[in-house]
């Protein structure tokens, strides 16, 4: 099993899930980039240089713009978290470590969760933390009420991978009336009691959501007004505000661009379009076909809302020509006019043409 092959923290994940959505129908606005209007800039040369970028930037849709090169440019797999060490201040003392399979976790999947005892720094290379008496945990909802009790095993049963080999395991299924109507963090106490009778607790969480729309699996796209549209179809069984993002990129793999949309919807089938604006392929030198690398659907409804799991590779367009794809900048006014401002606010800064 893979134990940490995930670069992104929970608090990372869970921080993308506490973005506020603008209009009642329209895309999530994505904040440009550099310091914003209103914001201290700390000089002339500063207030410029963040008013080129606004500019730049403006080239773009604000639910639509270009990636660089070199970077993968997906969205968190869901793959496990990192494990997480706790403190001690006993070098010799084992090391206790927990995490969860997924960063979160969807109804009606089980959770699993895991806990390891490695050496201490002070333990001489190559030796072996003695098997633990009894690892169990509590599972508490956000009413700190105690909802399940579990036993965590380490007999290569699953969710264990290897008997004896200081990882331990144990698999939690959500009851039914502790199901989130949207999403919920949940606390695990966890109490390890060591081979030499010593008692350690301390506690772990993690995040389990109900989405109320998910994705078909059905996509189509088209080329309309110079830009590439992406249309993913997505079914809705709850009344709600829904957010769908994906990253766009060549065939081959290479980042192309990045877009977003969010809607209210009832319940029912709908297509929520991506808009890649087509100057992106221009500044990029890269026609069709195009791969959408990584797509997410999130409930958005309210906070907490869900995180959402990546579907990787999920379409391949047909092969497009730049032809076929504007070269003209889209002038976003808001961010011209952010520009402006920084550069009538900083004394000696000289403004480029104006659009």
């Amino acid at each position: 099993m893979m134990r940490a092959s995930m670069s992104y923290a929970v608090p990372l994940i869970l921080m993308m899930t506490a973005i506020a959505f603008a209009g009642v129908a329209g895309a999530q606005v994505q904040m440009p980039e550099g310091p914003l209007p209103g914001i201290s800039l700390g000089g002339p040369d500063m207030a410029a240089e963040s008013a080129r970028n606004y500019r730049e930037r403006a080239r773009y849709p604000q639910d639509s713009y270009p990636l660089q090169g070199g970077h993968a440019h997906l969205f968190p797999t869901g793959g496990p978290t990192w494990p997480y060490p706790i403190p001690s201040l006993d070098p010799s003392a084992p090391v206790i470590s927990t995490w969860a399979a997924q960063v979160s976790f969807q109804y009606p999947a089980p959770v699993d969760l895991f806990l390891s005892l490695t050496p201490g720094k002070s333990a001489t290379p190559g030796s072996m933390v003695a098997p633990a008496r009894s690892v169990t945990g509590e599972i508490v909802n956000d009413a700190r009420e105690v909802i399940g009790m579990v036993d965590y095993h380490d007999d290569g049963q699953a969710p264990d991978e290897r008997a004896g080999d200081g990882v331990y395991a144990v698999r939690f299924i959500m009851p039914e009336a502790q199901v989130p109507d949207l999403a919920d963090s949940f606390n695990v106490r966890i109490e390890v009691v060591m081979a030499d009778g010593a008692v350690q607790r301390f506690g772990s969480s993690f995040h389990y959501s109900n989405p109320h729309a998910h994705l078909t699996g059905r996509y189509r796209d088209v080329v309309r007004q110079g830009s590439l549209v992406i249309s993913a179809e997505i079914e809705v069984r709850r009344k709600g505000r829904f957010h769908l993002a994906g990253y766009l990129a060549s065939k081959a793999g290479e980042p192309i661009g990045y877009a977003q949309t969010a809607a209210e919807l009832e319940p029912g089938r709908y297509w929520l379009d991506l808009q890649f604006y087509g100057l992106m392929f221009h500044d990029r030198h890269i026609a069709g076909p195009y791969k959408l690398a990584s797509l997410v659907l999130r409930t958005a409804t309210r906070m907490p809302g869900t995180i959402g799991m990546p579907v990787l590779d999920a379409h391949i367009t047909r092969a497009y020509r730049l032809e076929e794809m504007t070269t003209e900048p889209f002038n976003e006014p808001n961010l011209l006019d952010a520009a402006r401002r920084l550069e009538e606010a900083a004394p000696g800064a000289k403004s480029p043409p104006q659009p």
